[in-house]
């Protein structure tokens, strides 16, 4: 019964705002477009944050200048999400955020200042880009089940990373037991709310279900959304993100209304 009453409030939703109506865009790894990355790199370099750049399973990952610091895209770092956020960068290459709370060796020894990468570098490291290869309809609120129970599920009030709460809109999250994203568990989600889950999923994607809203990502390795060692991302409008090749526990989502220049 609760679970019926839950597809019927989705289902409802979907209708409302118009989402499941429209088909996604499915994207696939491609060879670093020369182009977009351009233009995010100078983008990057012309912030007055002294950001650092690395790669890793083939994205592109902005760190904070010095250790034991975060990134707050909806606060100082909102000039990032802009670089992060431009059509052609967010649907051309693969792009992450991550924070340096915990000391992490991959961060420490492969990242180089943001002013000194390039497009060439980026390309040795093994970036990658990615492209559209095909569409299909939204995720259907009907072959979702939520486990509220099993899964531990929890609705944070509180906002201690420096994201404003925006709608609850829903998204759709694709969760893997293999780094690869293979087999993944479809589960409808709602924005501003941490999800947090008992054992950990080792690749996860996420479906934006929106014409005209950016979703952000945000997950860690650890539950309850804490713990450092976070990770985030955004996901174009009607698209199913890049594989997140990364261990995780918990996620939180939330829709900004996109400018899509």
């Amino acid at each position: 019964m609760r679970t019926q009453l839950w597809t019927a409030l989705l289902t409802g939703a979907a209708a409302l705002h118009g989402a499941m109506a429209q088909n996604i865009t499915v994207y696939g790894a491609a060879e670093l477009p020369a182009g977009a990355t351009e233009t995010f790199l100078t983008c990057l370099s012309s912030l007055e944050t002294s950001y650092r750049v690395y790669v890793d399973s083939g994205m592109t990952v902005i760190l904070p200048p010095g250790s034991n610091q975060i990134i707050t895209l909806d606060g100082a770092d909102s000039g990032l999400y802009d670089c992060l956020t431009v059509s052609e960068v967010m649907t051309g290459m693969q792009l992450a955020v991550e924070d340096t709370v915990k000391t992490d060796a991959n961060q420490e020894e492969n990242s180089i200042p943001a002013s000194a990468a390039t497009y060439a570098w980026l390309l040795a490291q093994g970036a990658q880009g990615q492209t559209p290869i095909g569409t299909r309809p939204s995720a259907s609120a009907n072959s979702t089940t939520i486990h509220d129970e099993d899964e531990g599920l929890g609705r944070r009030d509180d906002d201690h990373r420096g994201l404003a709460k925006r709608t609850h809109y829903h998204y759709y999250g694709y969760l893997s037991d293999y780094s690869a994203c293979t087999d993944s568990a479809l589960v409808t989600r709602y924005g501003s709310t941490c999800y947090n889950h008992n054992q950990a999923y080792y690749g996860v994607r996420f479906e934006n279900a929106f014409a005209e809203k950016i979703l952000t990502m945000i997950i860690w390795p650890h539950h309850r959304c804490e713990n450092g060692n976070v990770r985030s991302f955004t996901v174009a409008p009607l698209s199913l993100s890049a594989c997140q090749s990364r261990t995780t526990y918990s996620y939180y989502g939330h829709y900004v209304t996109c400018k899509c220049t």
